[in-house]
């Protein structure tokens, strides 16, 4: 591994500004910057790693929308700040002090833990993040805290690329970025940074969690540290091709979060750290200070953020609701209660009286499936009164959770949609993008029994699963998903 400042140089920047010595291992380089003399912020306020808990209550940025009011978007519950029996949620608030221009304003706001901002081609835009408490709006303080930018990648010929910069004064203590990383960095003499992609990105390396980036991910990611900072100001734009054009309507996008698994590639201290048994077993956030020995510990650099609240929060329950025949519906508790009996697929299946906890459905007409904060699904059922039988003929998905995008599955006498755009036309087909995973193929599960067959697998954000068996005239579903948090209603039900 080449080192990025020979270790001579970077002694004499230490002893003539208090700059700390580059450390460097080979998943990552650790680059600490100039210290601030002014660095004792109080510790007040905590930020989650991601958002995922976060809720977009306003998104309005530059008014362009896709909600109106203020020219702003607000997320809330980001984080916790104050003290035991007296504390307050943070929410983050982003403004545009700049000139915006968007190519897609419908996708600003929230995917799944990640908060995101579109631009157009050839512009750029200064933002500001401020992080207030709830409470009364006042800036919160802080001891310390981590923002990530991620999925910094180009169109697909590596010329339209995204870059951010922060100027003079923007309270950057450390940055982090992964030894392959793909970003150019510049420095300012000012103390600024700006780094620019290189590299296209494709769907498939879309990531999850900011704390379970894979290599290629981290390699167009890079994470900040700041000190007692607020707000953040940062410039995000994007080049035009070499020739100087962009293609029409095209644009990149931001996605930002907290903390990073880019920093637990760092090292603390331990010149042996990468020949140890250390860096084998603590180089992921499940296996940092978790299964290290106390040698290692001491060693392992995963910057764990500790629970701000009184006692742990539970985890997420997930459950099943399944569509399916005339139509049936076997709801996320009932479906919940047969599985913890019958594990096995084929005695949940076959044992007898399974049916007996279904609900039928005989009333046409459009109803929630599940109605949450975050997650909306309807079904749309239609009635034959010769045949004497009720059908599901297509499920509509949006909300939130989707930047307000909308899916609708419809058997194959009709389209499947994205938006209004035809997608999955054929088997076997794909469709993909920063929101969604489809893939149509013979060898999905049957959702009426369990067995192999022909249906549509899909992916979205916050870990909702969809499988959709598509016939003729009619659909079979199944709603894998966990709770989200607050009321959920419609006739999949509630366990959560």
């Amino acid at each position: 591994m080449i080192p990025v400042l020979l270790a001579a140089v970077a002694l004499a920047a230490q002893q003539a500004h208090g700059i700390s010595l580059i450390q460097t291992r080979a998943a990552a380089v650790w680059v600490v910057a100039p210290s601030s003399s002014d660095d004792a912020g109080v510790d007040l306020g905590k930020l989650r790693s991601d958002l995922m808990a976060a809720n977009v209550t306003q998104n309005n940025l530059g008014g362009f929308g896709p909600g109106t009011g203020e020219q702003k978007i607000v997320y809330e519950n980001v984080g916790l700040g104050g003290t035991v029996g007296n504390q307050f949620s943070i929410n983050l608030i982003v403004t545009n002090t700049s000139s915006y221009t968007p190519n897609a304003p419908q996708r600003n706001g929230k995917q799944a833990g990640f908060g995101f901002i579109n631009v157009k081609c050839d512009s750029e835009v200064n933002l500001k993040f401020e992080f207030v408490n709830s409470n009364n709006g006042t800036l919160v303080s802080f001891d310390k805290f981590y923002f990530t930018i991620l999925e910094m990648d180009t169109g697909n010929k590596a010329q339209v690329k995204e870059y951010v910069e922060f100027g003079s004064g923007s309270g950057i203590e450390e940055y982090y970025l992964s030894n392959d990383t793909q970003l150019d960095q510049t420095n300012f003499s000012n103390g600024g940074y700006k780094w620019v992609a290189t590299q296209p990105g494709i769907g498939k390396t879309n990531p999850k969690s900011p704390m379970t980036l894979t290599p290629e991910q981290e390699a167009q990611a890079v994470t900040l540290r700041f000190g007692n900072v607020n707000p953040i100001n940062l410039v995000m734009g994007s080049t035009p091709r070499n020739n100087g054009k962009c293609k029409k309507g095209t644009g990149r996008n931001l996605l930002f979060s907290f903390e990073s698994n880019i920093l637990c590639a760092a090292k603390t201290k331990g010149a042996d750290w990468d020949d140890g048994m250390c860096h084998r077993k603590c180089n992921t956030v499940s296996n940092c200070h978790a299964k290290c020995s106390k040698k290692c510990t001491s060693h392992c650099s995963c910057y764990s953020l500790p629970s701000p609240t009184p006692s742990p929060t539970p985890s997420p329950t997930c459950a099943t609701c399944i569509i399916w025949g005339d139509p049936h519906v076997l709801t996320f508790a009932q479906h919940k209660k047969r599985l913890a009996h019958h594990p096995k697929r084929e005695e949940f299946f076959r044992t007898r009286g399974w049916k007996n906890d279904q609900i039928t459905i005989n009333e046409a007409g459009t109803f929630w499936l599940v109605k949450s904060d975050q997650v909306r699904i309807q079904a749309k059922y239609e009635r034959n009164e010769t045949l004497d039988t009720t059908t599901l003929v297509a499920l509509d998905v949006g909300g939130p959770f989707l930047n307000n995008s909308l899916l609708i599955m419809r058997p194959l006498n009709d389209h499947s949609t994205w938006n209004g755009r035809h997608i999955l036309r054929q088997m076997p087909s794909n469709f993909e993008n920063e929101l969604i995973s489809a893939k149509y193929h013979a060898a999905t599960k049957m959702v009426k029994d369990g067995t192999s067959g022909p249906g549509v697998d899909i992916e979205l954000p916050m870990g909702v699963k969809l499988i959709v068996n598509r016939w003729k005239n009619s659909l079979a579903v199944q709603i894998s998903m966990c709770g989200q948090g607050g009321s959920q209603g419609g006739q999949c039900g509630t366990t959560f």
